[in-house]
């Protein structure tokens, strides 16, 4: 199996594919952006790092690392 990320500017997305190419499994985290009062938009990096760990999370729950190639 291998695990492929998609990541977005507003969404992490995470999907575990078996060896022929199927999805079996899905995670998705969108991201929350924080926009200041002069137009600058910012994304907190401990939220990025948190919402990739958790779309991995979905993703994989149910499977060990051993199920992964």
């Amino acid at each position: 199996m291998i695990l492929a990320l998609d990541l977005g500017s507003t969404t992490f997305k995470a999907a575990l594919y078996d060896a022929a190419n199927k999805a079996v499994t899905r995670g998705r985290v969108d991201l929350e952006y924080t926009y200041g009062s002069n137009g600058e938009t910012e994304l907190d990096a401990a939220q990025v790092r948190h919402a990739l760990q958790g779309a991995c999370t979905q993703a994989l729950t149910g499977y060990t690392p051993s199920d992964i190639d």
